[in-house]
């Protein structure tokens, strides 16, 4: 937002005089400043929240603890935020349901457990939700009623304290025939109401009639049948009831499973649907650009080819215009000769000039008068007819291939062949069906034991039916054939730890994968999930010493573990306030042991000391009016500044470790990652251009790298110099050395 020095009193006039929303403050703002950028309703919300502007005072956190603890003891463990919430309005609290959310899980952790694990839910399998009510009733818990021996039921809104329903001696507010009959039993209903003994306590129950009975009528109306004591029974049932119970709990558990089973191979569907349409893009730009290069080629040769009937012609028509041009000097001469010579001097010349004209008569004579050259030129494009056919039906797209099984065969066969060995193979999809279609890459290989691991290649031939000939000779000991097909995955971020191991964020296993140099995977860390280790697409990595750190951007907040993969401790919870997070995409630890993290939703870069203390907030903010959009890489330079790639301004933006804007450079499209070498040098990668940007320490652009499709993750490896390149699509990690 523009800091002008009237603006925080402008703001607070309108939000707590004029009772204005932050959606009026921000269209009001925007007509009056309409060149200034940062006046989105997110800022006017962020701005309110920096200088503590509300319309209510803010109730402290003691106090709403006090008001929760108290709210608990009334109603038990089934109040969630929600209707917590309700009863504090109804109390004259008005507190968030964020923060009540917060006390709820501080007061009584155990009550937090239960609402989280669906152990007090289970109780009302069908919730009810009013028209007229802004919130769940959670008071029509029948288990409840019966407890308390309730048989008038009257609700009310815990916003406006006003009755909005009254039931008597039934519940009109479950269909559920057998909750409303245990709802609606009298207040007589266990004492006894036989002559001469009634009200007298129905302590024993009838196996027989099945029915609670007193002592007094096992005499006269139960004799000879089944008696148990009440309590007995009422322990058997319970018992049961605690069974199914633990039953149903384990079938949620289950059914929890088997949906995030579902939800991740839905994301995976996603994925697929992605690489699937990467590939295919490629295959046919690849496909035009080899058509595009033979259409150049033949072209050229036409041309090529005109230019030599041109020529051609040009030189036989030179040739004879020479001899017409000869003919005609004779023909002049002849002529005057022949005007003005006297007999005498006729006699003298003899048969000079007849002799002379016909040995150019001759010469023309022997000259072709027709073009020597044709002027068409054929044109033959074979197999096109053939070609086209096959284009129409080129490719296929099939459900889960899987790669064709391993062949192999003994040594002593491949020995004793005098001529070339062939064997078949069948590529076959996941169910085990064949699969009826060529195109696969097919890799062949002849791996002898006796020439120290020296390798021929065999020749591959594709059948187009699903099946591969592959064609050895017997110059090996012990060949194999192997046929594969990438399996493609997301990866978006890259680190070197100092024993040489590449740690890699696979963005779609929602897991760290370790490799060491010779890209054998060594472990995998962490698993799907929200607890303790666990990742929802994790983004920014970084690796200090034996600790990694990693932004887990679907968790919306910080986690540290060991190398090994032990988790040590997790920073923030999604929101906008302090010690929250939208979406980290990037964390990197300075020479002062700060974390400083790329909080991306909520456009600013946040930096915490090693306990999670919140030590500095960089919004962006450049020249009084420009703020950040969507920051995303960060990196660190010799002098110890810090460089941010703001995604959405296209810019590269510096600050001092203090948080001191200093300059901004690079026009760049849509950067997401940054690196600096130890000279100062920076690699930006261009999302929008698929390139890959150096600027020098003055940040003046001094080379660009294009057609780098997909790069994500970018990481110098500070011993060796050697730089990796991260490919999103298709788990493709490059190394070059510089």
């Amino acid at each position: 937002m523009p800091r002008h020095d009237d603006l925080e009193g402008y703001v607070r006039k309108r939000i707590l005089e004029d009772i204005w929303t932050h959606e009026e403050v921000s269209r009001e703002l925007k007509t009056s400043y309409p060149n200034d950028p940062g006046l989105s309703v997110r800022s006017v919300k962020r701005f309110c929240q920096i200088h503590d502007i509300h319309r209510t005072a803010r109730l402290t956190e003691d106090v709403v603890k006090e008001a929760v603890t108290v709210g608990v003891a009334m109603v038990g463990p089934t109040y969630g935020r929600k209707t917590m919430c309700g009863l504090l309005a109804s109390e004259g609290l008005k507190v968030s349901e964020t923060r009540v959310g917060q006390a709820l899980q501080t007061v009584r952790p155990d009550y937090h457990h239960m609402r989280v694990t669906k152990t007090t839910q289970s109780l009302n399998p069908r919730p009810y939700r009013a028209e007229y009510f802004g919130q769940k009733l959670h008071i029509d818990q029948n288990e409840k009623l019966v407890m308390f021996g309730v048989t008038h039921i009257c609700a009310i809104d815990g916003y406006s304290g006003k009755i909005v329903g009254f039931e008597i001696e039934r519940s009109g507010i479950k269909q559920n025939s057998e909750c409303q009959r245990l709802i609606t039993v009298s207040e007589n209903a266990y004492l006894c109401s036989q002559p001469h003994h009634e009200k007298e306590e129905l302590k024993l129950f009838c196996e027989t009639c099945q029915l609670l009975t007193c002592i007094g009528c096992i005499l006269v109306l139960h004799k000879d049948h089944r008696i148990a004591d009440v309590c007995n029974i009422a322990e058997i049932n319970r018992d049961a009831t605690r069974e199914a119970l633990v039953r149903s709990q384990e079938m949620t558990s289950m059914l929890t499973r088997a949906i995030d089973a579902i939800d991740k191979m839905a994301e995976q569907v996603v994925t697929s649907r992605e690489s699937a349409t990467l590939i295919i893009t490629q295959a046919f730009e690849q496909l035009h650009q080899t058509i595009e290069e033979r259409k150049k080629t033949l072209l050229s040769e036409m041309e090529a080819i005109l230019l030599s009937k041109r020529t051609a012609l040009t030189l036989q028509k030179e040739q004879l215009m020479k001899m017409q041009e000869e003919i005609s000097r004779y023909t002049e001469m002849t002529s005057h000769i022949l005007q003005t010579h006297t007999d005498h001097e006729m006699v003298a010349l003899g048969d000079l000039l007849p002799t002379e004209l016909k040995a150019i008569h001759k010469k023309v004579e022997n000259v072709s008068l027709t073009p020597n050259q044709p002027s068409d030129i054929h044109v033959s494009l074979r197999h096109i007819d053939s070609l086209m056919k096959e284009l129409s039906v080129v490719g296929d797209v099939m459900d889960s291939l899987s790669s064709p099984p391993q062949s192999t065969w003994s040594s002593e066969s491949v020995a004793k062949a005098e001529k070339v060995y062939r064997v078949k193979v069948e590529s076959m999809t996941s169910k085990g069906e064949r699969y009826p279609y060529g195109g696969l890459q097919v890799k062949a290989e002849l791996r002898p034991k006796s020439h120290d691991g020296a390798v021929n290649p065999g020749r591959v031939e594709d059948h187009r039916d699903g099946t591969y000939t592959i064609t050895f000779y017997p110059d090996a000991a012990a060949p194999y054939v192997d046929v594969t097909q990438s399996k493609l995955s997301v990866v978006v971020m890259i680190h070197i730890h100092d024993n040489g191991d590449i740690y890699v964020a696979y963005w779609s296993d929602h897991s760290i994968h370790v490799f060491d140099q010779a890209g054998q995977q060594k472990r995998t860390i962490g698993s799907r999930g929200r607890g303790d280790g666990q990742f929802n697409s994790p983004c920014g990595l970084f690796i200090k010493g034996n600790v990694m750190y990693v932004a887990d951007f679907g968790n919306h907040r910080i986690q540290k573990l060991t190398t090994e993969g032990h988790f040590l401790q997790k920073f923030g919870r999604h929101g906008l306030a302090e010690g929250q997070f939208d979406h980290p995409i990037s964390v990197i630890v300075d020479q002062r042991d700060r974390m400083i993290v790329s909080d991306s939703e909520n456009d600013r870069v946040v930096i915490l000391d090693q306990a999670g203390t919140w030590l500095l907030i960089i919004d962006g903010y450049v020249n009084g009016s420009e703020e950040f959009e969507i920051p995303h890489g960060l990196a660190l330079d010799p002098e110890g500044n810090l460089h941010v790639a703001d995604y959405g301004s296209h810019a590269i933006k510096v600050f001092t470790p203090e948080g001191t804007y200093v300059r901004s450079y690079g026009d760049v499209q849509n950067p997401t990652e940054i690196v600096i070498d130890e000279e100062g040098y920076s690699l930006v990668n261009e999302k929008s251009d698929s390139c890959l940007s150096i600027f020098d320490p003055q940040g003046n652009k001094v080379r660009t790298v294009e057609n780098i499709n997909g790069l994500r993750g970018i990481k110098l490896d500070s011993k060796d110099g050697s730089l990796y390149l991260v490919k999103t699509f298709g788990a493709t990690i490059l190394k070059y050395s510089l």
